[in-house]
């Protein structure tokens, strides 16, 4: 029973309780392991979901969380299909961590990823669409300065007109 309940809280430890995907301490952490493995076979996604907040102001937090479990069991399907690990980043944020990929194939996860988001009906048939930023980490780099790039990507996304995929 020990070694069961301590099972339990080590997964807890590291899940994001809402989405059930990996919280940020733990999708960083595995970011920075496989960086330091090999970096040239790492690339990031961020994922920001955009106009989040009218979800939350228009139908309430009970449809923004409905959205939020959503999103995420978009990206479980994509773990069940490619070599990627997805975490809650913060918020209405998601990293995923796609490994042994291609630039192009990258490019093309974030794509179909953004595709499921918008095709996805939500709370009160509502649609839903994400921006998405894409980067491979160098060698030698470190991992701030990755995740910075994919973040610069992201916003480079939603600056452009939203629901689109960006990489840097």
């Amino acid at each position: 029973e020990i070694i069961e309940a301590n099972q339990i809280l080590a997964t807890m430890a590291v899940t994001d309780r809402l989405t059930g995907l990996l919280n940020r301490g733990e999708i960083q952490k595995r970011i920075a392991e496989r960086m330091a493995q090999n970096p040239a076979e790492v690339h990031l996604i961020m994922l920001d979901l955009d106009d989040f907040k009218s979800i939350n102001d228009q139908y309430g937090h009970y449809a923004g969380d409905a959205v939020l479990k959503g999103v995420s069991a978009v990206i479980r399907e994509m773990e069940t299909e490619r070599k990627c690990t997805g975490g809650r980043w913060g918020g209405e944020e998601f990293m995923i961590l796609l490994e042994d990929a291609e630039d192009e194939e990258a490019a093309a996860v974030a794509e179909e990823i953004r595709r499921r988001i918008a095709a996805r009906m939500f709370p009160e048939s509502r649609q839903v669409t994400a921006s998405l930023g894409v980067t491979r980490a160098e060698e030698n780099e470190h991992v701030d300065r990755v995740i910075g790039r994919v973040d610069r990507a992201l916003y480079q996304a939603k600056a452009e007109g939203k629901n689109t995929v960006r990489c840097l």
